[in-house]
């Protein structure tokens, strides 16, 4: 699932980078898989760290993978609504005109 996610992500950057413009769905796609892939890890985490005793998982390492990619989920998902559906999607300046009083 990595290779696959990183496939499309990688290609999506090099395509950008070549001054082609992509059309939004496929960013929000590319994100999405993002977070697709970090749900899933966070699935094998947890099955990690019920079965740590019966596998004879270090809990310490398997703790660690869960937080890890449970931040990693929850800045792909922040990155995701901040992006695309909250402010940091609309791309609006404003010039402030100051006037300086003599």
């Amino acid at each position: 699932m990595n290779y696959l996610v990183h496939s499309f992500m990688y290609t999506y950057f090099a395509v950008m980078a070549s001054g082609v413009r992509v059309p939004k769905p496929v960013a929000q796609l590319v994100t999405f898989l993002q977070i697709a892939q970090m749900t899933f890890a966070l699935y094998l985490q947890v099955q990690s760290l019920w079965l740590s005793k019966q596998c004879n998982v270090p809990l310490g390492l398997t703790t660690f993978g869960f937080l890890m990619f449970l931040t990693f989920w929850a800045l792909f998902v922040k990155f995701f609504f901040d992006k695309y559906f909250g402010a940091g999607g609309r791309t609006t300046t404003t010039i402030k005109k100051t006037v300086k009083k003599e």
